[in-house]
């Protein structure tokens, strides 16, 4: 594999490295491209097909959205090196031995290449509330424990820990908005929606956000 200059293989103690690979190196071997940069970022424009997952939130969902044999390339910003290393051992932790790469200039390389970035589509929780797409579905990504009696009605549930599964589920003929409580698995869930083909729109500021607009 092709070298950054800049980057170089990262020494992950124990004799481990994890290699920097391109995008033409990943197409080629088929990696599922997983972006870890931060959701703004994301947002902003990312590959399509990426799918999005918060650092912060690694070891907690990156087993419910993938299976552990997915060989996987991680898009990260330069600035995140640091973090490699715990992301590889909390990935070999829960059985993820097929990350072959990070991708630092991912977006960059994309663009270069004459291709377009995708971008998700998001609704602030006032305009959300006041006047949501009439033919449309509400999925609500949280955990039971999470819900609240003040909470939208009529909301399809379906905690991201479940969605892979579940996608069958999911209407491809309707928008579909996002709610979480902060943004974070939203966003991981447009990402996986978007590579099935499903329109959808964050809610940002999740159902706090809403709760505050109740309010008002």
């Amino acid at each position: 594999m092709r070298r950054y200059n800049v980057t170089g293989a990262q020494p992950l103690g124990l004799g481990m490295v994890i290699l920097p690979v391109t995008l033409k190196e990943a197409a080629d071997q088929e990696l599922v491209l997983v972006d870890c940069r931060p959701k703004e970022a994301f947002n902003g424009g990312h590959i399509p097909g990426s799918i999005y997952l918060n650092m912060d939130n690694w070891s907690v969902h990156l087993g419910t959205i993938l299976d552990p044999d997915t060989p996987l390339a991680l898009i990260i910003d330069p600035t995140q090196l640091s973090r490699l290393e715990e992301i590889f051992r909390q990935s070999r932790r829960i059985g993820f031995e097929q990350i072959r790469g990070f991708i630092p200039q991912a977006i960059v390389e994309w663009q270069t290449s004459g291709c377009r970035l995708e971008r998700l589509d998001t609704i602030s929780s006032e305009e959300f509330m006041n006047s949501p797409a009439k033919d449309s579905v509400l999925l609500d990504l949280r955990k039971e424990h999470e819900y609240n009696a003040g909470d939208p009605p009529n909301r399809l549930l379906i905690p991201l820990e479940e969605l892979r599964d579940r996608l069958a589920e999911i209407p491809k003929d309707k928008l579909v908005y996002l709610l979480c409580a902060s943004g974070n698995r939203a966003i991981t869930a447009a990402s996986m929606l978007q590579r099935a083909g499903v329109a959808t729109s964050v809610i940002t500021g999740g159902i706090k956000g809403l709760r505050q607009v109740g309010k008002q």
